[in-house]
């Protein structure tokens, strides 16, 4: 009789002390501070540096009992209370670390007094936090518990026994919307060791766990009901080191000052040791980010030019996680950890590199937008005059694969600039010279020298040109010298872009009728704007108009031909106000 009160003991001690939501250590539940069922906590995975504390009363009636062959039963403990005490911290988001332990005492018919349950440990790590577009988490809890000699004084020699329970546990659990329900599921491992002085030895044994829950207050209140049962795994010198099917129907809620509470009541699934009627309440209490902690990180990653253009294929690297964009210059990562600080770096062929040590991440979907350089070659100018000597000016970039701000030559006449790789169309200019373009192309990493020797004076556009000079006589043809000519002068435009715009004249002298003279001079005036605008110079600058003889620079009588009235001019129409403006 003394041996079977002895094993029954045993296996109650493991009920006696769960009564303070100790033994099963795989419930999710356990997850906030690893200190009780789901029922009795309510608080949330704490974030990186805050911490949680829970506050759990449990109460027992009979929860150890002595079970005779002949079927009597004699209970060994009548009333047990208990108070558990914990506290959860968290590492970073992800990873937290609880420690907790119950007081309880025995009171009534039977042994009574204090005792000290079993210490524990825990070190939460949340996997995969559950989220609104997919409800579902998971989570790794590595458990250990280590008992004190008081924890077996209710098997009469507790003095030196040891009781402890190493657990490990995969928990996994899925919500719904608002006034769905909350499932969770738990299935871990534990060990019961030896109890020397009674010379018992429990075993591993799997502990399974499920509990559903249903909102019926919007982050308010839920009700729900959890079973739990421990089953050894192969033999036993102990018989019945497994813990008792339990079921408990609870409530959890929490109020608008964030302290949350939670309450149940709970009975053996069948008779057995421990099989007592139970009943706990819990506070708890969490500073930081409470709830929010679980809502996991998502990254967006767009890659663009500098023109806003998407990058494909362009290889993205957070931390040691590597991916390539697509078509749209994008990458997503999912289920980051939030409040983390990952490092970010994005690599294209023909971009710069772009390397950000730590973007910090919150909760929720963030946005990284990276704009890559394209890789760069550098263009050398040198100006000289006719005697070799080096002269300053600018240089403007007319045309290139992106635009690039006018730049100033030294006094020196040099000048080194990175330009984005491809071909560039400069032009150099100096006051007192018609200015010279030219065209250099060049790769990534390229060095390209560009030289200029100004000869000729600045022509001003205000003078008239003469027709002899352009045209052939009676024609709207252009004579080859006529080309270097209008060059230089469309170069002075460009590199006078405060003149806006610009009224090409044509002139004709007095010989032939008004009317040929009008249609002529028309046709002049408009080859020459088209032989600019194909210089370079923009066509919303210029606009055409014949003027025929009736505005001859010389006055002569009809008929008479005079080369100075044969001409073409370039009138000023609009300017920038800074700029003088002559034959406006």
């Amino acid at each position: 009789m003394a041996a079977l009160a002895t094993l029954v003991a045993l296996s109650a001690l493991a009920s006696a002390q769960d009564i303070t939501g100790t033994t099963n250590a795989m419930r999710l539940s356990n997850l906030p501070c690893a200190a009780g069922p789901m029922l009795a906590q309510g608080a949330d995975q704490p974030g990186a540096r805050d911490v949680h504390l829970n506050v759990m009363g449990t109460y027992a009636l009979q929860p150890l009992s002595l079970y005779s062959p002949d079927g009597s039963r004699e209970a060994l403990l009548d009333h047990v209370a208990g108070v558990t005490l914990s506290g959860c911290g968290g590492l970073t988001d992800r990873v937290s670390v609880a420690l907790g332990a119950p007081l309880w005492a025995s009171f009534g018919e039977g042994d009574t007094g204090p005792a000290l349950g079993d210490v524990r440990a825990a070190a939460p790590i949340l996997l995969r936090p559950a989220r609104e577009d997919s409800p579902w988490g998971l989570a790794l809890i590595p458990h250990l518990s280590v008992s004190t000699p008081l924890a077996a004084r209710y098997l009469t020699d507790g003095a030196a026994d040891r009781f402890s329970i190493a657990a490990v546990g995969i928990t996994a659990a899925t919500s719904a919307e608002r006034g769905a329900w909350d499932f969770t599921a738990a299935l871990g491992v534990d060990v019961i060791g030896q109890n020397q002085p009674l010379n018992l030895e429990g075993g591993p044994g799997v502990s399974t766990s499920a509990s559903s829950y249903r909102e019926v207050r919007e982050d308010r209140l839920a009700v729900g009901l959890e079973a739990a049962v421990r089953v050894p795994v192969g033999s036993h010198e102990a018989r019945w080191t497994e813990t008792t099917p339990e079921v408990l129907l609870g409530a959890r809620g929490r109020t608008d000052t964030g302290v949350g509470w939670a309450a149940g009541a709970g009975v053996g699934a069948v008779p057995g040791a421990g099989a007592s009627p139970r009943a706990q309440l819990s506070v708890n209490w969490g500073s930081g980010r409470s709830g929010d902690a679980l809502e996991p990180a998502d990254l967006l990653v767009l890659v663009q030019d500098p023109d806003g253009a998407p990058i494909s294929e362009a290889q993205v690297r957070l931390d040691q996680t590597e991916v390539r964009t697509g078509t749209g210059g994008m990458v997503r990562f999912d289920d980051l950890a939030p409040s983390s600080t990952p490092s970010l770096a994005v690599d294209a062929d023909g971009y710069e590199a772009e390397v950000r040590p730590a973007i910090a991440l919150a909760p929720g979907l963030n946005e990284q937008i990276v704009v890559l350089d394209p890789e760069t070659g550098s263009v050398r100018v040198l100006a000289f005059d006719q005697r070799g000597e080096p002269v300053d000016g600018r240089v403007r970039f007319l045309d290139g694969p992106r635009d690039h701000p006018t730049e100033a030559l030294g006094e020196d006449g040099e000048g080194v600039w990175d330009v984005t790789p491809g071909t560039w169309r400069l032009l150099v200019s100096n006051p007192a010279y018609a200015p010279i373009d030219a065209e250099v192309t060049l790769a990534a990493g390229d060095r390209r020298t560009v030289e200029v020797r100004f000869q000729d004076a600045r022509p001003d556009i205000r003078e008239p040109l003469m027709g002899d000079v352009l045209f052939d006589w009676d024609s709207d043809a252009l004579r080859p010298e006529a080309l270097p000519i209008l060059k230089r002068t469309a170069n002075t435009m460009l590199d006078t872009p405060e003149y806006r715009l610009i009224e090409v004249q044509g002139h004709t002298d007095r010989s032939g009728s008004v009317g040929y003279n009008d249609d002529l001079s028309d046709r002049r005036a408009e080859r020459v704007r088209s032989t600019l605008v194909g210089y370079g110079v923009d066509a919303e600058r210029l606009t055409a108009r014949g003027y025929g003889e009736s505005t001859p620079a010389v006055q002569t009588a009809d008929g008479v031909k005079l080369a100075e009235n044969r001409r073409v001019e370039f009138h000023i129409l609009i300017a920038d106000e800074e700029t003088p403006v002559a034959n406006r």
